[in-house]
């Protein structure tokens, strides 16, 4: 999805990213419902060729789910990046 993304952004576009990271202990129960996380350091890795603009990880409140109404921290990471604008050489 991330190659996709990043294809499909133009030159000096921008790209905002949030999503859950593996630290802590609740991204073993759930990425098991096939949902993804993120590992330290991943978004910047992945997104090396853009010009970071934010980036924070941090712990967030959960107040629940439908199926699960105790409240819980997620571990998040939110990322704003802007793709490089191409160079047109003159023939």
């Amino acid at each position: 999805m991330i190659k996709k993304i990043k294809k499909a952004v133009k030159g000096g576009g921008y790209v905002i990213i949030s999503g859950f990271t593996t630290n802590g202990s609740h991204h073993k129960t759930t990425a098991a419902k096939g949902r993804c996380f993120l590992k330290p350091r991943e978004l910047k890795k992945l997104f090396s060729d853009f010009n970071l603009i934010f980036y924070k990880k941090k712990k967030i409140l959960d107040q629940g789910h439908p199926d699960n109404h105790e409240l819980h921290k997620h571990n998040v990471v939110r990322m704003l990046a802007q793709k490089n604008k191409m160079r047109v050489t003159a023939a």
